[in-house]
């Protein structure tokens, strides 16, 4: 039986969609990040990020956003420009809706979404669900 879980914060992935090849900036954010995808399909190309530096505690949609808007502030001018001619990219906030509570707060500053838009992005939020039942829960906590 799966436990009783509130809602939570999972992480960000930057979600970038081009015509031209974006291995430089897979390359360039090798370190500060994971990078979860990397791929052609067909006349396009992929690439995911995540952050792979916060502690659990530090890990809220706030710092993962400054992280990335800060990194992408640094980038050389070249991937800058690769990054500006990209024809999509996605701040995707995930969440897990968890099985109790009824709801879950978290906020991004008006900054850092300022931030994100000046960077050209575009902001997501992704909710996962998670499949054990509220009653369910509710059992198991009201027999301990």
């Amino acid at each position: 039986m799966e436990s009783c879980n509130p809602p939570t914060f999972i992480t960000l992935d930057v979600d970038i969609v081009s015509e031209e090849d974006l291995t430089p900036l897979a390359n360039y954010f090798e370190e500060p990040a994971f990078v979860l995808r990397n791929q052609r399909v067909d006349s396009l190309y992929y690439l995911s990020l995540e952050p792979c530096w916060f502690s659990e505690q530090e890990k809220t949609p706030e710092n993962c956003a400054k992280f990335f808007v800060e990194e992408i502030a640094k980038l050389p001018n070249e991937l800058k420009e690769l990054w500006s001619r990209a024809k999509s990219k996605t701040f995707n906030f995930g969440f897990e809706s968890g099985n109790v509570q009824p709801y879950y707060k978290s906020e991004i500053s008006l900054e850092t979404l300022a931030k994100v838009v000046a960077v050209g992005a575009s902001f997501i939020i992704t909710i996962y669900q998670i499949s054990t039942p509220k009653e369910e829960c509710t059992q198991i906590e009201g027999s301990n």
